[in-house]
């Protein structure tokens, strides 16, 4: 599933590869902070808490663009507001690029430099993809200004079950001596019964005992309706030889199953859960996001204490179908997974004393491109209506028939599947909430959003 290293990988790499100077190129708090500055340049903030949900691979393969006609997402352009100018300034760029099929195979991420007024490189990271669609690799490597080049700094390997789950991902650190991977830690993955996720646990190797020793697990609980309710994370010390618990995040969900709100919390000391942050998220009447606002606890005080925002603009004349992305996840904001139609640009907002002060704004750049065979380029994919209560019905532009129809949950378990199902089919029995809607016309697949409601 993952199609970009989560906050927790982050982590995991950065304490895999202590000890391990005299191989890795980056090591220790430098190379987390490698990540975290890759975050920021694709919409995250480190000061403000962005969950990363991990459910299972499919839900990344159906976010895909198909064939046609697309808005291609070329870069996003980030700003910070000067107080003492008076105008917006420069911060960084990222840069995307495509494959064939759609799926993302480069980035570069830039920082501006005044000084000269140019946009100076800072990472590019290369993906690579199954003929599923599912990332097996990506490399992540950084500029060195002194030598004018690019210097690999990590690897990543992902492996997957018959059914798209992923199951073991492998981390390599770059050695400079000897111009080789070196294998550094893994992450396996265990999935219940409906293929959510249950426990994900990194693996470092101990030389001393030939064995690949756990260090950090996350585990998951979800309701009835497979959203996910809980992540816990735990640490291994050595030192009480023991897990030790160290986060916790609790989701919230509105009735028809949209993610609204989390909380996330540290233990502490008195061996207790102390409440840290909270995001609450509403969305426009497409259901795209529209707002995240965030808070900090107060423990003096006992309440929470609003500290920023995010504000999100879409073009609603353009569908998912119509857009070449990177993963949603990619996207500003706490629940980019949600996002129906073009996203335009972000705005984030400190609260200082009891106002809004604009901090921070990013833009979104297109062009328009043909991806994949042209031949598919106009079907025009319609799903009507969208809200759908009861039944939808399913159209092309050029009245090309529908060869099946699988609808996804956002956990990736396909819900709905027919064969030559006519134009039309049958909701009713599904649960309010967020779906993906996958058809198959003249032997190509093309995807769509649909949110069901009662």
């Amino acid at each position: 599933m993952k199609k970009i290293i989560t906050i927790l990988l982050c982590i995991t790499i950065s304490v895999a590869l202590v000890g391990q100077s005299s191989q890795g190129r980056i090591q220790n708090d430098e190379y987390l902070m490698n990540f975290k500055d890759i975050e920021y340049f694709r919409g995250g903030n480190t000061d403000e808490y962005l969950p990363i949900h991990q459910t299972n691979n499919q839900q990344s393969n159906l976010l895909k663009s198909s064939q046609g006609t697309k808005q291609c997402l070329d870069s996003l352009i980030r700003e910070s507001w000067n107080i003492d100018m008076n105008q917006w300034v420069a911060l960084n760029k990222s840069e995307y690029s495509y494959d064939d099929n759609g799926n993302i195979s480069l980035a570069h991420y830039y920082t501006w430099e005044d000084s000269c007024s140019l946009w100076i490189p800072i990472n590019r990271s290369e993906y690579s993809f199954n003929s599923s669609g599912d990332e097996i690799y990506y490399v992540s490597y950084s500029w060195i200004d002194n030598i004018n080049q690019w210097i690999a700094d990590y690897k990543i390997e992902s492996s997957y079950d018959t059914i798209g789950n992923l199951i073991l991902t492998s981390g390599f650190g770059w050695v400079d001596s000897t111009s080789i991977w070196v294998l550094s830690f893994i992450v396996e993955y265990t999935y219940d019964a409906n293929w959510n996720l249950l426990l994900s646990t990194a693996k470092r190797w101990n030389d001393s005992t030939s064995q690949w020793i756990p260090f950090d697990k996350s585990e998951y609980t979800y309701d009835n309706n497979g959203n996910r309710l809980t992540e816990i994370r735990t640490v291994w010390l050595e030192v009480i030889n023991d897990w030790m618990p160290f986060t916790k995040d609790e989701y919230f969900y509105n009735q028809y199953g949209i993610r609204i709100s989390y909380i996330l919390y540290f233990w502490s000391y008195s061996s207790q859960w102390k409440a840290s942050s909270k995001g609450e998220s509403s969305y426009d009447n497409n259901g795209n996001p529209e707002l995240d606002l965030f808070f900090q606890w107060d423990e003096n005080i006992s309440q929470w204490i609003t500290s920023s925002k995010r504000e999100f603009t879409h073009n609603l004349s353009y569908s998912l179908s119509q857009l070449l992305l990177p993963p949603l996840s990619w996207l500003s904001g706490v629940n980019s997974e949600y996002t129906i139609n073009m996203p335009v640009d972000f705005k984030r907002y400190l609260f200082v004393d009891n106002d809004w002060n604009i901090n921070e704004k990013g833009t979104y750049y297109y062009s328009e491109v043909i991806v994949g065979n042209p031949e598919y380029s106009n079907l025009g994919f319609n799903i009507f209506p969208n809200p759908a209560k009861q039944k939808i019905s399913i159209s092309f532009d050029e009245g090309s028939e529908v060869e099946e129809v699988s609808i996804y949950n956002l956990a990736g378990q396909r819900d709905i599947h027919e064969r030559e199902p006519g134009n039309e089919v049958d909701v009713s029995r599904l649960i309010p909430g967020m779906y993906i809607v996958e058809v198959t016309v003249e032997g190509r697949k093309i995807r769509q959003k649909l949110l069901v409601q009662r």
